[in-house]
């Protein structure tokens, strides 16, 4: 195939790669409108590494990829609408007091010890939802695989949105309705006409399962991913079982990856979850913030110290969660609006439809005003830093001279001040100007006698400046005694706690606190206060061999190098020999391996022939 390739009778994919020598470069090209026809050249990626890329795809045509795409999505909503079935029995099953009165042959198991049924009741459909999820993810990844996404990460993304959906409607619609439904189901039956009464005090029962749904997510799985059972297993037991040395150096050397299209649906469903129940069961609120907590932290060590986080999308999962969480809102709403309804309260009824309408146009306005701004970078970026320092030196020369014009000002003041002017020229005169000339025919005109000799003016203006004087004496002295009363009181030294009213930056070189930075993020958050905290390029510097930079984004196929054939090494020199007969075709060693005296294969993963540079492209 390589040396089809090479004569140029190889097949063309209808994809291209473009390399720019610059970011801003590729940013430009990617926001232009490229060709005249539709579905011709209109979908672009940008920042793709050669490790992502999903070689299988890129063979596809356009319209082979619509195809895919509907055909997936069919088979997704298919798969949520079919889930219903057994999330619909989980959550009968959280409900065991109510159906063991319906259901009589189930009577037996209020026969169990309290403390059994309980488990039996809270944890056990909790967990078992739990399991049943944790398949939906891989196969939502063979699926945007075969739709035809050609990197990994947006096949992540694909996931993510999948995920969200199962987990709103199987573990949150689903089971909510099932549960309320089956505790209520014999009362409705005898009277139907009460329906809604039953159902509006048996829907804010439901959330005791999530309860235990948001233990079991955060509390046990923190405590399985501390404990890192699984990765036990993995490099103990199935690295032994394994005979192959190239696999048990896999296994070893390579960390195992975050999957975030599997991780952020199931938080942001639980974001979803305290919203939703938020207004007609509070408590829940205060299990999801603890559970947060303890997943932050379990998160942030595994990042730093078990997982890879390798896996690069210019930050796209973190703000399609959020967008995500609305949703959540959505859904309180909507059970607000049908408590209020099944109690026939058609004032907040009204109120809330109001509520509605109006969080889905933010939602709506949000969407688009954010939208273009998470896939593409704004050309005024570059110049963003360069706008930012003249304002700053400008608003640095306006202070100033506001401080040299009140120092100025502030020479003399109080009762001298009417007894002479402190600008008055001794000596030569110079000649007055306009305005004084305007403010000595005012001063003329106020002492009654425009031509009449001027008696009495320093007794009438001494006296003004001694009421002036007084009014100043009598304000200070209130002043102080406020001040004095707010400091004992310990008020200012609140307030320099939470620095609530400083949010000028060049006033202060102290940190800016918490509710500063929430109230004036377009100060503290902006693009040029976020670069700042980033550190800059100190990525080790990487030697690629000579063929990957000119080959990188060609199929692997066509230009990588042989893969080394690695063999244990034996007592008898038998793989020394067939190092040396098989080296001229291929690439073998025999170092890093070698057979005991039982023949099993001993690895020394520190000598393995097989050392790959890591991508940091």
């Amino acid at each position: 195939m390589r040396r089809q390739v090479r004569r140029g009778d190889g097949i063309t994919l209808p994809s291209v790669f473009i390399e720019f020598y610059t970011q801003e470069a590729a940013q430009a090209a990617h926001q232009v409108l490229t060709h005249h026809r539709p579905l011709q050249m209109s979908s672009r990626l940008l920042g793709i590494r050669p490790d992502e890329i999903i070689w299988s795809c890129l063979r596809m045509p356009w319209w082979e990829l619509i195809i895919r795409r509907f055909g997936i999505l069919t088979l997704v909503t298919t798969a949520i609408i079919f889930w219903a079935i057994p999330s619909a029995l989980i959550g009968t099953i959280s409900n065991v007091e109510g159906l063991t009165q319906k259901i009589k042959f189930l009577g037996f198991l209020n026969k169990l010890p309290g403390v059994i049924l309980s488990f039996v009741q809270s944890f056990m459909p909790a967990a078992a939802l739990s399991l049943l999820m944790a398949a939906v993810p891989w196969m939502l990844r063979f699926c945007g695989a075969q739709s035809g996404i050609p990197t990994t990460t947006r096949v992540e993304l694909f996931v993510q949105n999948g995920y969200f959906a199962f987990q709103v409607v199987q573990v949150f619609l689903i089971t909510t309705l099932t549960s309320a439904a089956s505790s209520a189901l014999g009362d409705i039956l005898k009277n139907p006409l009460g329906a809604k009464d039953v159902l509006a005090q048996n829907i804010p029962k439901a959330s005791n399962f999530y309860l235990s749904y948001i233990m079991i997510q955060c509390l046990m799985s923190g405590g399985l991913r501390l404990i890192q059972i699984f990765g036990l297993i993995r490099h103990h037991v199935i690295s032994r079982v394994s005979e192959v040395p190239r696999s048990r150096y896999k296994r070893w050397c390579k960390l195992e990856p975050a999957h975030w299209g599997g991780v952020y649906p199931v938080y942001t469903n639980m974001g979803v979850i305290a919203l939703s129940y938020s207004c007609i069961a509070p408590l829940v609120l205060l299990f999801a913030a603890g559970g947060l907590f303890v997943t932050q932290v379990v998160w942030k060590y595994n990042l730093l110290y078990v997982l890879d986080s390798d896996m690069d999308t210019k930050g796209l999962f973190y703000p399609r969660a959020l967008i995500h969480l609305t949703i959540g809102l959505y859904l309180a709403e909507i059970c607000l609006i049908g408590l209020f309804a099944l109690k026939s309260a058609f004032g907040p009824l009204a109120l809330m439809v109001m509520f509605f309408i109006f969080t889905g146009l933010v939602h709506f306005s949000l969407s688009d005003a954010i939208a273009p701004l998470l896939l593409n970078l704004p050309q005024t970026l570059p110049l963003e830093g360069e706008i930012q320092a003249e304002e700053k030196a400008k608003a640095l020369r306006e202070q100033e001279l506001a401080t040299a014009r009140l120092e100025g000002d502030s020479g003399i003041t109080g009762a001298a001040n009417d007894y002479y002017d402190s600008e008055q020229v001794f000596g030569d005169e110079e000649p007055m100007e306009q305005s004084d000339v305007e403010e000595e025919q005012e001063d003329e005109e106020e002492s009654g006698d425009e031509h009449g000799p001027i008696t009495g003016t320093r007794a009438v203006e001494g006296a003004a400046s001694i009421g002036a004087t007084l009014k100043e004496w009598a304000k200070a002295t209130t002043q102080a005694k406020v001040d004095k009363e707010i400091n004992r009181s310990g008020f200012n030294e609140f307030l320099a706690k939470m620095q609530f009213w400083n949010h000028d930056k060049n006033a202060t070189n102290e940190p800016p606190g918490f509710l500063t930075k929430w109230l004036h993020p377009e100060e503290y958050e902006d693009f040029v206060a976020l670069r700042n905290t980033i550190p800059g390029d100190q990525l080790p510097h990487v030697e690629y061999p000579s063929e990957f930079k000119k080959r990188c984004y060609l199929p692997p196929e066509t230009w990588a190098p042989k893969t080394t054939l690695w063999i244990p090494r034996d007592d008898a020199r038998v793989s020394r020999q067939e190092v040396a007969h098989t080296r001229k075709y291929t690439p073998i060693s025999d170092k890093g391996a070698a057979l005991d005296e039982k023949g099993r294969v001993v690895v020394y993963f520190d000598q393995a022939p097989m050392k790959e540079a890591r991508l940091l492209l």
